[in-house]
């Protein structure tokens, strides 16, 4: 679906993503809301493409590697063992798409598009717990 988006912006938008990135930080807004708020009401934007931008604008400040220090802190020793599976798992899931982000926590990495869909979560012993939200599903399965 992003995908889609950033090949049909120009055409539907009259502009490319650069353009409407520059345009957003010189508004000031800096709140994904207010951002969708300002395209719509100022430029015309749909809900759609002015969520894509606003997205895009706040993916774009975000810092670089953010987050290694919590990521090496999570596998740190005994757990060290699982960080090859927990790349091997966050390599294939970066593979849904260019939207998919994996901000750490302090005890478990979170994996989101516009909102949280599973988590990974080194365990104490030798395991590395998967949660996944499962809408429509009222059993936890182990």
């Amino acid at each position: 679906m992003m995908q889609a988006m950033r090949n049909n912006l120009v055409e539907k938008t009259g502009h490319n993503l650069n353009h409407w990135i520059v345009l957003v930080k010189y508004s000031g807004e800096e709140k994904h809301m207010a951002i969708i708020k300002y395209l719509k009401s100022e430029h015309g934007l749909t809900h759609g493409y002015a969520k894509f931008i606003a997205f895009k604008v706040r993916e774009e400040s975000k810092p670089i590697n953010t987050g290694n220090d919590l990521v090496t802190e999570l596998f740190k020793s005994p757990k060290e063992a699982l960080k090859p599976i927990y790349e091997t798992l966050v390599a294939q899931v970066d593979g849904f798409g260019e939207d998919v982000d994996f901000p750490p926590r302090i005890a478990y990495t979170t994996i989101r598009r516009s909102k949280q869909f599973a988590i990974f979560k080194p365990s104490m012993t030798d395991l590395l717990d998967i949660g996944l939200i499962l809408k429509g599903l009222d059993k936890t399965y182990k």
